[in-house]
């Protein structure tokens, strides 16, 4: 008679067929998996080369004039322009497909091809996406010439994601051709790319790269001025687009941190008081009657080598005085920015002594008829002040 259950020899035969079985069915199903994810990934890679290809058409195809010819750019730019989702990602890897990632448009005899360079870009992991910091476009401007594969991986590599880093892109038309990358970095560190394109064929860009270290402060005020000024932290600009102070402290920074120091400053109306060839004021007339003064040190290459900033702690009935000074002369001139040089009249010797040496007692020199009509004013009767 047969015993209830099984016996060892026939539960070993069943993990062994069961082992048997998964050993083949398991590569098949994970097989089958993978081969759906790379299905996926193909129809991705399809998807934006479509609106590669419509972004094309309006933007781009009219400038590639020569077979041959190559134009890069990065997967955030059709990202931007609303022809593709933000959250792109990798079917194979469920992580986001970066958005320096590179695309071409090549133009061959009669069309154009389309392709997305799978390798480049830098990898985002879902945190980073999720995060506040803006997503900063890694921009590959419209690249005429050639390109090989050594010139393209710096390419690449000259364009990777800094998250929390701000950059302003600047087209000098003054100088047609010439692009100016500003990448302003959390190290400190301010890197300047200037290209000068050509759009020839067999040609190559003009590259240069400078590096300054600015101060903390400066760092801040840089950000300061594109928060104020810009709609986020990816700046794309031309001359003509830009105010004249917007245009003046953009090109300060492509001269240094002492430049850009002394255009970055808010201001009302503003002084430039050359002392002599190494010694220069600027003197800031600010909305809310303070006045800051910023003293040059310049060497005899015409560089500023250091800057001494102060306010001008002086009396308010002694800022009016100044003040009414300065309305004069932007009147006279009709300009916010006046320039000074050593060639004073007799109250304004007094006027530029009070600000360089700090002491408000020179305005006790002026003529008589000037400070009466400089107190009446400044005990609100609104009359004339005689011209210094």
């Amino acid at each position: 008679m047969k015993k209830n259950g099984f016996t060892l020899v026939e539960l070993t035969a069943v993990l062994i067929i069961l082992s048997v079985l998964g050993m083949i069915i398991i590569p098949i199903v994970e097989n089958s998996i993978n081969s759906g994810k790379n299905e996926l990934y193909v129809a991705q890679l399809d998807s934006i080369k479509a609106s590669l290809k419509k972004y094309a058409v309006s933007n781009i195809n009219s400038k590639i004039k020569n077979v041959g010819d190559n134009i890069f750019l990065s997967l955030y730019q059709l990202k931007i322009e609303n022809y593709l989702a933000l959250d792109i990602k990798d079917p194979r890897t469920e992580t986001l497909l970066p958005n320096d990632m590179l695309l071409r448009i090549h133009k061959e005899s009669k069309n154009y091809t389309y392709e997305v360079l799978e390798t480049s870009g830098t990898k985002v992991t879902e945190k980073e996406y999720n995060t506040n910091t803006p997503i900063i476009e890694t921009e590959i401007v419209s690249y005429y010439c050639g390109s090989s594969n050594e010139e393209l991986t710096n390419l690449i590599n000259d364009y990777k994601v800094n998250k929390g880093n701000v950059k302003i892109t600047y087209y000098d038309e003054l100088t047609p051709g010439s692009r100016y990358s500003i990448k302003i970095q959390n190290n400190n560190k301010i890197k300047i790319t200037t290209t000068h394109f050509c759009s020839t064929s067999n040609c190559k860009p003009i590259t240069e790269k400078e590096t300054f270290n600015y101060s903390k402060d400066n760092q801040r005020k840089i950000k300061e001025f594109i928060n104020n000024n810009f709609s986020n932290n990816y700046v794309k600009v031309y001359d003509s687009e830009l105010t004249d102070r917007q245009k003046e402290v953009i090109q300060s920074l492509l001269l240094g941190e002492y430049f850009f120091e002394t255009n970055v400053e808010e201001y009302k109306y503003k002084i430039e008081y050359s002392k002599n060839n190494n010694l220069t004021y600027d003197i800031y007339f600010k909305n809310e009657n303070s006045i800051l003064v910023k003293k040059l040190n310049i060497n005899n290459q015409h560089d500023i080598v250091s800057i001494d900033t102060y306010p001008l702690n002086f009396s308010e009935k002694s800022k009016n005085i100044l003040n009414d000074y300065i309305e004069k002369q932007v009147k006279k001139e009709n300009s916010n920015i006046i320039y000074k040089n050593s060639n004073l009249q007799k109250d304004e010797i007094n006027i530029f002594n009070s600000i360089t040496e700090k002491d408000e007692s020179y305005l006790n020199n002026i003529e008589y008829e000037a400070k009466l009509s400089y107190t009446i004013h400044y005990d609100g009767i609104n009359c004339p002040t005689p011209i210094l």
